[in-house]
């Protein structure tokens, strides 16, 4: 896939629905898959999202308990949302390691990252967020007094 010219990944991904992509295109680009229970669950969010968001929402009666208006409230009362809150953090993990796979500079990067972050202390830290680097100050140590250590 990285022969492809730009124009061509770009139709691609134009063309592909939700679930190409989270299937066949992933297993095609990092060789690696997300697990089926995570896909499931997207989907069946994505879907809830859909029906409100697509005012699909039709009530039978003023209080909104019937009809597909009730219906969608009966799949929102539904949802766990403690598993609900699970899924982003376990997309991430299963797209870094996508991405460490892949670009190994990539996963290099965060190493040093953490490293240098793990160096620093966190009133350095705070001194560092405090600093405005729009303009010249005197002391002129700059990021490297932060490296030193």
């Amino acid at each position: 896939m990285h022969d492809f010219p730009d124009v061509y990944i770009t139709e691609i991904l134009k063309r592909s629905n939700f679930n190409s992509k989270l299937t066949w295109l992933m297993h095609l680009v990092f060789r690696r898959e997300i697990p089926l229970d995570e896909i499931d669950y997207i989907n069946k969010v994505t879907e809830l999202r859909n029906k409100i968001i697509h005012l699909k929402a039709k009530p039978i009666n003023k209080y909104w308990d019937s009809g597909s208006a009730g219906e969608i409230r009966n799949e929102i009362n539904n949802l766990d949302f403690s598993v609900l809150f699970q899924y982003p953090e376990k997309l991430q993990y299963n797209l870094e390691l996508m991405l460490d796979d892949e670009y190994p500079d990539y996963k290099k990067a965060k190493e040093l990252t953490q490293s240098i972050l793990d160096k620093i202390t966190e009133e350095e830290m705070q001194k560092f967020i405090e600093l405005d680097l729009s303009k010249p100050k005197e002391d002129k140590r700059g990021l490297s007094h932060f490296l030193e250590k």
